[in-house]
């Protein structure tokens, strides 16, 4: 009996260890990865893009082109004379243009990035002709102060004659603006619908300006024939280069969103100008005037003053741009914008005409024309300021 019990024990052992040598393992848990919170999109739901690129048309109004010198006048010259051209700022049209705008983030976090732009305002003339009283005719009168030298020799009118002359004058403006901006970009806050990005670049402005006054004269009566033609010619380039600083943010509502931009920039502006005059004088009588042709003497434009003069100065440009849009699809969006721009220096063509002349060496004036005496007119170097304002429409689309 004790050896069957023995048995029964030996094989209850045998098929426990049976059991226990093939338990099934336990199975191991699945533990999902975990979820890292932050990122660009989170707070941000709107925009994952890391390219974007615009295109704006430029509807902008320039400073008045400073004239300050008159030009032509009517006679007596004195307190009642009036004056028909110049003497005066010159308020020119509107400027159209464009900007296009290339940026890339370049890492996907958003963080960094590099962006460009590059703006012009295309050439604008404006036109201003003599405004002379009815039944007038003109006479070359300049006006000599008790020094000798001639003051502001003007084209001045006075009742018709029977062998003086007809003329015309005519003034002309013409400006351009372009320029170009390279940025590196740093993100530094950036939320549920508003970001900040700091930015750090060049910069680089060309204005170009000039005046150009016109004279031509056809004698009557006893000067028939005469035809006396001049042209004063002044120019001037703006060129700025520099480094910028400054800042971008925008705000965002569903579709609707606010975007401003502003800069500073510091450096240097190269400015250029240039003074050069002509005369053609034709079917003058003999001990009249000269016949010929004078490059190099207008009337405001003579040989004392003439010549391309070149000067560098220190420069601030600030601009800012405000924009308001509205995201029509994911990838694109349209806005509307006001941009701001100004030069701290600038030379402007129309401040470097003299109105201190020595009418000696016109030939319009002078039989002999040469320089007797003071020289004058000489390079006045003056300097102003500059700026540009305007409307901007555009389209941008983000990749």
């Amino acid at each position: 009996m004790s050896k069957g019990l023995l048995a029964s024990l030996a094989t209850w052992f045998a098929g426990a260890g049976l059991l226990l040598g093939h338990a099934p393992a336990a199975r191991a848990q699945e533990i999902d990865a975990p979820v890292v919170a932050g990122g660009p999109n989170e707070a941000d739901a709107g925009d994952n893009s890391r390219v974007w690129a615009s295109g704006e048309y430029l509807l902008w109004w320039f400073k008045h082109s400073p004239e300050p010198v008159p030009l032509v006048a009517t006679a007596p010259l004195g307190p009642g004379s009036l004056i028909l051209l110049g003497g005066q700022n010159v308020h020119t049209d509107e400027h159209s243009g464009g900007r296009f705008t290339l940026g890339l983030w370049l890492d996907c976090d958003q963080t960094l990035g590099v962006d460009a732009g590059y703006f012009f305002l295309g050439q604008r003339t404006t036109t201003i002709p003599g405004l002379f009283p009815p039944d007038s005719l003109t006479a070359r009168v300049p006006w000599t102060a008790p020094s000798g030298v001639h003051v502001a020799p003007l084209i001045l009118t006075g009742p018709r004659a029977g062998g003086t002359v007809v003329s015309g004058e005519e003034l002309r403006v013409s400006q351009s603006l372009q320029g170009w901006e390279t940025n590196g970009l740093l993100n530094v806050m950036r939320g549920n619908g508003y970001q900040l990005d700091l930015l750090l670049g060049g910069n680089y402005l060309d204005l170009q300006e000039g005046v150009a006054f016109a004279t031509a004269v056809a004698g009557a009566g006893r000067l028939a024939g005469l035809a006396v033609n001049t042209l004063d010619q002044f120019s001037a380039r703006n060129q700025f280069y520099g480094g910028q600083l400054g800042g971008q943010g925008e705000a965002r509502l569903g579709n609707l969103f606010v975007n401003a931009k502003a800069t500073v920039a510091l450096g240097d502006v190269h400015e250029n100008v240039g003074i050069g005059g002509a005369t053609a004088i034709a079917g003058a009588p003999a001990g009249v005037l000269t016949n010929g042709v004078f490059p190099g003497s207008g009337i405001f434009a003579l040989p004392t003053n003439g010549g391309v003069h070149k000067t560098d100065r220190f420069a601030v440009v600030p601009e800012a741009t405000v924009k308001v849009g509205y995201q029509v699809a994911s990838w694109a969006r349209a806005y509307v914008g006001y941009s701001f721009l100004y030069l701290s220096d600038a030379q402007r063509p129309g401040d470097q005409i003299s109105g201190t002349i020595n009418g000696g060496q016109i030939p319009s004036f002078a039989l002999h024309p040469g320089l007797a005496g003071t020289a004058a007119p000489l390079y006045p170097d003056k300097h102003s300021d500059f700026w540009a304002q305007g409307l901007d429409f555009g389209l941008e689309f983000r990749y």
